[in-house]
């Protein structure tokens, strides 16, 4: 232990805490009006329905990036699947991207000036 350590206690790394994602995320909702707002945005949907597809569609239109989470409808495999080209067809006619996460319930969707890596 250092004199200054001694004098002024050592310091003790501080410790973290469990973060709670959920915390996170509803601390980035409330908000800052110092900032200004942005030019595009990446807007989480929860797929429920077909029209569904419509707002989505709105939000690449206007260069958002979505993030469409299928979790309500993932016992229905047929109807998600049948959504989910309708949707795929709509984003190839806006030249956008998608693809889904691995071992989630969750696809990325990309208006046109942003594509998506994908590996192999």
């Amino acid at each position: 232990m250092g004199i200054l350590d001694k004098i002024f206690g050592k310091s003790q790394p501080q410790q973290r805490d469990n973060v709670n994602i959920e915390d996170l995320i509803a601390m980035d909702e409330v908000g800052d009006a110092v900032t200004p707002p942005a030019k595009f945005y990446v807007k989480k949907i929860i797929l429920r329905a077909e029209g569904d597809i419509e707002v989505v569609i709105a939000e690449l239109k206007q260069n958002n990036i979505v993030i469409l989470d299928y979790d309500p409808l993932k016992k229905q495999q047929n109807r998600l699947n049948e959504i989910l080209n309708r949707l795929g067809d709509h984003v190839r006619d806006l030249n956008g991207d998608m693809a889904a996460i691995k071992n989630s319930t969750v696809v990325i969707i990309t208006p046109s000036q942003v594509k998506i890596a994908k590996s192999k």
